[in-house]
């Protein structure tokens, strides 16, 4: 008897999750040295007052059974920091308990109607989400509390001090579209004013000044697809565990937020996504899965047409300007042609030349990093000047496929001596306007291409005698 004893006292995590058990046995209560016990999908209906001997228990898992009344002895386990009594039938938590050392409470999907706590000063989160839950009141102060779910409630009252949370970084409250009648105005003051905080509330929402105010569409989209990723490769190995349950409510709060964020609280989609009830079991969760899975894929592909839409307005934002890609040994033809641009009305900002001193690399600037920063933060017009140096150049040829990749708007100068055949790689002579300054139609193309400068950067044509001087100055430089 003593050896088994001794055996007991040594075991410090014990799983007896979905052994249909009825109540927990009595040797539990003699692992003195017991720091996690999960008792996961089972049959138990009541908690033993001998829970109390566990006083080096950090982690208590009961979620999944028959529970109805939480015994005050576990939440005054001195070591206690995780409770989960998920997916019980717990009517209401201990009054009697004024303090607890719990830094995290898990009570989803039971059947409390008021919750009333008073100054938990080491609860860090708490979560009610899908119960009955019409009153909640929390008085006191909660100093450490960051999240709080109470969401899928039909809410009626809600009472928290604007000060009894100091620490709070998220309050969700996706609701039940019916029988909402009033909440506390401090409350709806502490979810406007509290930074990072993001909540579904009363048919509006409120989002803090970081997390999804901050974040694109596509960064939500990644967010949600590692989410859902979790969840599903969690249920595939067990449907029914508390990791998957918990990986399930974390992925679909937050599309909650988002979606509501992004679409508003009445979008037809929006509503079907959040008109299920997750107060079930992991199989339930599952199938509610399979349910709004088409719901979500519409959704996230109206996300995506978002991220479109920034993309372009992102782009359309951007400042234009003219990019010269060369070979720096046609320095003499950049050159004049910069010349040529200044008439027109362009200058220093809003023409890039790396071989033009003014137009190109800052003063100990790397000639990559500022080529690529170019192409990022402006929406280039480029000018390729073909030449067989041009196509030697691994830099030139690079900027040539950049140029096609991202479909910027580009015209072409051919140098004396290099022919339309002669152009090779993404640019090809038939592609946009193309000017060969030794062929005899070289003059009307330049007016084109002033005409269409000036067009692109809104500027005032400039036409007659000092336009064709300053043109045929241009061509005979070129030509020398």
């Amino acid at each position: 008897m003593a050896e088994i004893n001794n055996n007991l006292q040594n075991i410090t995590n014990l799983d007896l999750s979905g052994q249909n058990l009825e109540e927990i046995p009595k040797y539990v209560f003699q692992c003195k040295n017991l720091r996690k016990l999960v008792l996961h999908n089972n049959k138990i209906r009541k908690i033993s007052g001998d829970i109390k001997f566990l006083r080096k228990l950090r982690l208590l898992d009961l979620s999944n059974n028959n529970i109805s009344v939480i015994n005050f002895q576990i939440l005054k386990l001195p070591c206690l920091r995780t409770l989960n009594m998920s997916y019980n039938s717990i009517i209401s938590i201990p009054h009697e308990v004024v303090e607890s050392q719990l830094e995290q409470l898990i009570l989803i999907g039971n059947e409390l109607k008021k919750v009333s706590l008073n100054g938990w000063s080491n609860l860090k989160k708490l979560n009610l989400s899908n119960n009955n839950v019409k009153i909640i009141e929390l008085y006191g102060l909660f100093p450490n509390l960051e999240y709080l779910w109470i969401g899928n409630n039909p809410l009626q009252t809600i009472l928290i001090p604007q000060n009894s949370l100091p620490k709070i970084k998220g309050i969700y409250t996706y609701s039940y579209s019916s029988k909402r009648k009033e909440a506390n105005i401090k409350y709806q003051q502490l979810l406007s004013k509290r930074e990072n905080v993001a909540c579904v509330f009363w048919n509006q929402l409120h989002v803090g000044n970081e997390k999804y105010i901050n974040m694109s569409p596509s960064e939500m989209m990644t967010e949600l697809k590692h989410l859902l990723a979790d969840f599903l490769g969690k249920a595939q190995k067990n449907a029914n565990s508390r990791e998957t349950i918990e990986a399930y409510h974390d992925w679909y709060n937050r599309a909650c937020v988002i979606f509501v964020n992004q679409f508003g609280n009445n979008d037809l989609d929006v509503v079907r996504f959040r008109n299920v009830n997750n107060s079930g079991n992991g199989y339930t969760l599952m199938a509610n899965y399979h349910e709004i899975n088409s719901c979500y894929a519409i959704l996230l592909s109206r996300l995506n047409n978002n991220q479109m839409e920034t993309n372009i307005n992102n782009n359309n934002k951007k400042r234009l300007k003219v990019f010269i890609s060369h070979s720096s040994k046609d320095k003499y033809f950049v050159e004049a042609l910069v010349r040529l641009l200044e008439y027109i009305g362009l200058d220093e900002n809003t023409v890039f030349c790396s071989s033009v001193p003014g137009y190109g690399i800052g003063f100990n600037k790397d000639i990559f990093d500022t080529l690529r920063d170019q192409f990022k933060e402006h929406n280039l017009y480029v000018i390729f000047v073909h030449s067989k140096n041009f196509y030697q150049s691994h830099a030139s040829l690079n900027e040539m496929g950049a140029a096609w990749v991202l479909k910027t708007d580009f015209c072409s100068f051919l140098t004396k001596g290099f022919n339309y055949e002669d152009m090779d790689g993404a640019i090809r002579p038939n592609d946009r306007i193309s000017i060969k300054v030794d062929n005899d139609n070289a003059k009307s193309l330049l007016n084109d291409f002033k005409e269409q400068i000036c067009q692109k950067f809104e500027l005032t044509s400039r036409n007659g005698n000092v336009w064709e001087i300053r043109r045929d100055e241009f061509i005979r430089e070129v030509l020398k």
